[in-house]
């Protein structure tokens, strides 16, 4: 059974009679095409957040699912789309939504917290630290980045000087957060100052995505196609890798395995991609039949990659 979830908490849980979504393998078949996808270790979940245009309206839906057998624990349905969430606790998780509100569910379906003060569609949010309740960083279209706290959905900071959608966070460590926009910029914030904005690296190019690359800096998905590394101070440029012509990287995820980082990147047609920062080669993971939008790291051989193709494969890498 599934409910409608708005503001009020509200539940869905996956019955035995209802119709569940196809899967073989390694594959989870989402309601609609997928946003956005994260893991939770603490009981072995898969969160994958999803979006369909039902006339002139966006819906979304949030699902639970076991990654040992990719079977559905809980559901939401949404009124609006999902374009991204991230884990803010253990079994909680935080969605950013298309009508600007940013909202913790649990994995039973409940609304725990919502965050409202974006005035356009939220696009990308990420917390401070792993599986920890601290701070909480959204972007919007409306060209703005807010930190808040997922416990009381309490706003901290509204960091303003992008000049179009934020379509990428990531916090980068001792408090600063990296910001990515649509208009070319990425910007270095560090929210304890009155001027909070400490750098800014531009691109002919839009910035789709961004994450944390530990000591060695952070990553941009740019809309041309090409993965760049910058330092910790956003200088450098070196190219990861690089895509098809217009196809943009809208999906990015890094993981340190020993001594190197790992980065996976999603782009527009239909490919997805892992390389190690520092080192050689990549690993170019099975074609999909529509963008790659969502990726997460499950372990460190193992990522969920999640497309408008509505599925979720488990790719051992």
């Amino acid at each position: 059974m599934e409910v409608v979830a708005e503001h009020a908490p509200q539940w869905a849980r996956a019955a035995e009679d209802d119709a569940a979504p196809p899967r073989a393998g390694n594959v989870y078949f989402a309601k609609s095409r997928v946003d956005a996808v994260c893991y939770d270790a603490s009981d072995d979940t898969l969160v994958v957040a999803s979006s369909e245009l039902d006339g002139n309206y966006w819906t979304g839906g949030l699902e639970f699912v076991a990654r040992c057998d990719l079977s559905e624990r809980a559901s939401v349905h949404l009124t609006c789309g999902a374009a991204d969430c991230c884990l803010v606790g253990p079994g909680l998780a935080a969605v950013a939504r298309d009508d600007g509100d940013v909202v913790v569910y649990d994995r039973e379906g409940f609304a725990r917290e919502t965050f409202g003060e974006h005035d356009r569609g939220a696009l990308c949010v990420a917390v401070e630290g792993e599986c920890v309740a601290r701070r909480v960083a959204s972007g919007s279209a409306d060209a703005t980045v807010k930190l808040w706290t997922a416990d009381r959905s309490a706003s901290l900071a509204t960091l303003a000087g992008h000049e179009d959608a934020v379509a990428g966070v990531a916090w980068v460590g001792h408090g600063l957060v990296a910001s990515g926009s649509r208009d070319g910029a990425v910007k270095l914030w560090d929210p304890r100052l009155a001027e909070p904005c400490v750098a800014t690296r531009t691109f002919e190019s839009g910035v789709c995505a961004v994450a944390c690359l530990g000591a060695r800096g952070v990553a941009a998905g740019l809309q041309d196609g090409s993965v760049v590394s910058l330092d910790s101070r956003l200088g450098g440029d070196d190219k990861l890798t690089a895509f098809g012509d217009g196809a943009g990287v809208f999906a990015l995820a890094a993981r340190a395995v020993g001594d190197a980082v790992r980065v996976a990147a999603g782009a527009d047609e239909g490919a997805a991609r892992v390389v190690t920062v520092d080192g050689a080669g990549a690993v170019d993971l099975p074609a999909r039949a529509d963008y790659v939008r969502a990726l997460a790291w499950v372990d460190d051989a193992t990522l969920a990659v999640g497309a408008w193709d509505s599925a979720v494969h488990l790719e051992a890498v």
